[in-house]
């Protein structure tokens, strides 16, 4: 069985992360270790929630 990947809309993942919805993007921009997001249509932009916690735990180890 192959399930879906579990996607967040920016806002959502802003909500996820508690961060800004600019910081969002602006992280998506200039931070080259944060998850880059997926396209999905023309108005459709989404991040994946994986990618997303893997970035976190990078961040927490590299703090610890």
């Amino acid at each position: 069985m192959h399930t879906q990947p579990i996607t967040l809309r920016p806002r959502d993942a802003a909500i996820y992360l508690g961060i800004g919805l600019s910081t969002i993007w602006k992280r998506a921009k200039y931070d080259p270790a944060f998850p880059k997001p997926h396209k999905l249509g023309g108005r459709v932009t989404v991040f994946l929630r994986a990618d997303l916690d893997g970035y976190v735990t990078r961040c927490a180890n590299a703090g610890s």
